[in-house]
């Protein structure tokens, strides 16, 4: 598919991959026939070099480099692909990390210090529900099930932590179970 490539993502069969190389920031789509043989189907703009993408339903949830936004885009029709909304957060926080809890519709944010967590069940109008500082940089993030997440953090803290939450529109919900 080309050089420049830093990462790539999978929904169902389509193979989402971002150029680096190419002007502007791209992320060219390809249907996979067979492990072997890849179809071109389309490509879209992005505002920079693309960290991570996570779908649901028919939406692609874009984190990019040195951007202070989640994009999120409508990839039902491969011919259109069109921005639909952005989550800002303030510019002097950096996104680092996303996940999506498909089962609950909710999109977790590492962003500085901190975890927010909005409701995605309507992709075109999330809702921040909760908001958790945890005193370090969450650089990855991945759900275990609905009620437990871990993510990987930065600093005298820093190492794996796991959290559980049974309700996560109250922060205090939110609690470390453990972690090294």
């Amino acid at each position: 598919p080309g050089d420049g490539i830093g990462n790539f993502f999978l929904k169902d069969s389509l193979l989402f991959v971002p150029h680096a190389t190419v002007v502007p920031d791209t992320i060219a789509i390809y249907k996979m026939q067979n492990p072997l043989s890849w179809e071109y189907k389309s490509s879209f703009v992005v505002d920079s070099y693309v960290l991570n993408i996570k779908f649901y339903g028919h939406y692609a949830f874009v984190i990019m480099q040195n951007i202070s936004q989640v994009q999120i885009f409508d990839i039902s029709d491969l011919n259109n692909i069109t921005l639909q909304k952005s989550i800002e957060v303030p510019p002097t926080n950096k996104i680092y990390s996303l996940e999506l809890n498909q089962n609950r519709g909710l999109l977790l944010l590492g962003i500085k210090d901190s975890l927010k967590i909005y409701n995605v069940r309507n992709p075109i109008n999330p809702v921040l529900i909760s908001s958790k500082h945890i005193g370090e940089i969450p650089y990855k993030m991945d759900i275990i099930d609905d009620n437990y997440f871990a993510y990987i953090g930065s600093g005298e803290a820093g190492g794996i932590w796991f959290l559980e939450c049974w309700d996560y529109s109250d922060s205090s919900n939110i609690a470390n179970v453990d972690g090294w």
